[in-house]
């Protein structure tokens, strides 16, 4: 989720950043990372998680389907705006289509940030389980530090 976000502030910083080559290449490449990256990371998580559930264990044809129609959901995704691209380049110029990916890339934020925060809390009480203080303090609930 922190990838995604992430990748609001390099689309807008991309639509503004202008012809110049060395920061267009540097802030594409920040563009790429922050959007393809976790594309690959939410597909491959996904495949494994529906992959793991009882309905599909040992049947290998059952696993090759799913995992193709998530992938196959984001190639439709992609060819969809293939068509949708030119429609508002041309109506309303690039910067409306930069615009357009940093509004659908905070719809997946919205998408993803409950299962986010529930990855977090998981991974929080793992570290510190339930009930241990946040800070050891003495006896009496004082710090046990001397000055």
């Amino acid at each position: 989720a922190a990838m995604v976000g992430c990748s609001l502030g390099t689309l807008f910083l991309y639509s503004e950043i202008g012809p110049h080559l060395f920061w267009n290449a540097l802030v594409m490449t920040m563009v790429g990372v922050t959007v393809s990256g976790p594309y690959n990371l939410v597909v491959g998580s996904v495949s494994i998680d529906l992959g793991s559930q009882p309905a599909l264990a040992g049947n290998n044809q059952a696993m090759c389907t799913v995992s193709g129609l998530i992938d196959g959901s984001g190639s439709v995704g992609s060819a969809l705006g293939q068509l949708l691209i030119p429609v508002v380049q041309r109506w309303f110029g690039w910067r409306a289509v930069f615009y357009l990916f940093i509004l659908l890339n905070g719809l997946a934020v919205l998408c993803i940030i409950k299962r986010a925060w529930i990855d977090v809390k998981a991974w929080k009480r793992r570290f510190r389980p339930e009930g241990a203080p946040l800070l050891a303090g003495g006896p009496d609930g004082e710090d046990s530090h001397e000055d």
